[in-house]
């Protein structure tokens, strides 16, 4: 099994007919329905895991009012069945999301995986069976493998500091809500809601964007105030290129 790795677009064009699947097609076939959840994962050249799905994975649904074009165009993840039979599975040859990042639309998505060797192991009723599984680069692409291990570093880098802000910015919205609570319960003591305003103000300035230049992290910003929605207007598009650009 050789996937090719193919550069994405972003482009908004109508399809004029059904586009095949992105990634790497994997067919399996469950002879009875399993007693519990199957797992499918992907493991590198070096036994590691990459990626983990589940048949009992809760997945991430389009909100048709959140996106500018038709809901048809978009793929969602599909689930892993689990009913006997056979099956089809397409994995989108990327890594798993860090901690706390949340999918949309507009991304993020993990880190590409580079072109190479790895391994699919499907698991059912405690059982495991696998098979080989080779990445190719687009043959119209001429970057050199090391180049594309760098890059890869750096997209993971990248990943893991996106999900260490996630993770602060859910943090500080538990935060926020924890002062407007106070805020009504401190009634006349001025001093104290005095205190909750400048601990607020600050909190805010910590999560608001630099700048008006379109730079942000999407799907990381806080949902209670005008700051919080504004900066993640600001964010859709940056988060997307920095961990969702196919090389």
């Amino acid at each position: 099994m050789s996937p090719r790795r193919i550069r994405g677009s972003f482009a908004m064009d109508e399809p004029l007919a059904p586009n095949p699947p992105e990634g790497a097609v994997l067919d399996y076939y469950l002879r009875d329905k399993p007693s519990t959840s199957i797992q499918l994962e992907i493991l590198d050249a070096e036994a590691k895991l990459v990626r983990r799905f589940a048949s009992d994975d809760v997945l991430y649904k389009t909100n048709p009012s959140e996106v500018p074009i038709q809901v048809e165009w978009i793929r969602d993840p599909k689930p892993l069945l689990a009913e006997a039979g056979m099956h089809r599975f397409v994995w989108d040859l990327r890594y798993a999301m860090p901690k706390g990042m949340r999918r949309s639309f507009w991304g993020p998505a993990g880190p590409l995986a580079p072109p190479g060797n790895y391994t699919v192991k499907l698991t059912a009723n405690g059982k495991s069976s696998t098979q080989p599984l080779t990445i190719k680069l687009d043959p119209r692409v001429k970057t050199p493998q090391d180049v594309l291990d760098r890059q890869f570093g750096l997209a993971s880098k990248l990943a893991t500091r996106l999900g260490e802000v996630s993770m602060a910015l859910q943090q500080a919205g538990d935060l926020r809500k924890q002062i407007d609570a106070r805020k009504k319960e401190a009634g006349g003591h001025s001093e104290l809601l005095t205190a909750l305003l400048e601990l607020e103000k600050k909190m805010e300035a910590a999560v608001e964007p630099d700048s008006d230049d379109e730079f942000g992290l999407f799907g990381l910003a806080l949902h209670a105030s005008g700051q919080g929605t504004r900066a993640s207007s600001q964010s859709r598009r940056s988060a997307h290129s920095v961990a969702g650009r196919r090389g």
